[in-house]
């Protein structure tokens, strides 16, 4: 059978309530499931500001402008599996139990604030007591692993480790997403179940599959119901009709 595009109309018409009702049911579904399958992400940030010393044709000086020539190279030291597993030592045997240094390593982002001297850490976890006492554990590790491993005088703690948020869950997306499939999936089955539906119901359908014309139709009769809205009168015990008298 050839579907045209007035086809696919009508037949989205005919079934308009069924597609409606699956797509309906679809997100529904989706939106029990995100509400249920999904685990908030807790977000602790801490900042530390790195005052550097250094030396430079025998003599000692400091200064902002070299301070920031080394912020780059700082973050990127502590952007290594050997900085969490630092980091990893520091928290407690409980908080052990839970994760990893690996685990840190994937959780941890660093960078500069505004192109200054202050070096931030976000750690991202679903536990939010561990990604507190992570962010605690980088706040008491960092100055003694960047002094005894490269040197760095001193870290100072800037910004006290904090919870600043945990991730939204967006019913929005799910609900739509699951809306469309709804509608899509039960659009296919009606349109599989039309498509091998070889029933003609009517004199266009018998032209439109056979291109011939049609001379004539015969209609359906059920003999009580046509009986009693007709002119004539239906006897059970003869099976006869008699011509009901007109007045």
């Amino acid at each position: 059978m050839n579907f045209s595009l007035e086809k696919i109309v009508k037949l989205i018409r005919k079934n308009f309530l069924i597609i409606l009702a699956v797509a309906l049911l679809f997100s529904a579904a989706m939106y029990y499931y995100k509400k249920n399958n999904t685990v908030p992400v807790y977000t602790a940030y801490t900042e530390l500001y790195v005052n550097t010393v250094y030396k430079e044709d025998g003599s000692l000086s400091s200064g902002i402008s070299a301070e920031r020539n080394y912020v780059s190279t700082y973050i990127e030291l502590l952007k290594t599996v050997k900085y969490s597993n630092h980091v990893y030592n520091y928290l407690s045997e409980a908080d052990k139990k839970l994760t990893s240094p690996n685990g840190i390593y994937y959780s941890l982002q660093i960078g500069s604030k505004n192109e200054t001297e202050i070096i931030y850490v976000r750690i991202y976890n679903t536990n939010r007591d561990l990604a507190y006492n992570i962010a605690k554990a980088v706040e008491a590790c960092t100055s003694d692993y960047l002094y005894n491993e490269f040197g760095v005088e001193r870290i100072n703690v800037v910004d006290y480790a904090r919870i600043t948020g945990v991730s939204s869950v967006s019913y929005k997306r799910s609900v739509v997403i699951g809306f469309v499939l709804g509608a899509l999936f039960a659009f296919f089955v009606v349109f599989v179940k039309d498509l091998y539906d070889y029933r003609l119901r009517n004199s266009s359908e018998i032209r439109e599959r056979y291109n011939l014309p049609v001379l004539g139709m015969v209609p359906t009769f059920d003999s009580r119901a046509s009986a009693t809205n007709s002119n004539y009168k239906y006897y059970s015990k003869y099976s006869k009709y008699k011509r009901r008298n007109k007045n």
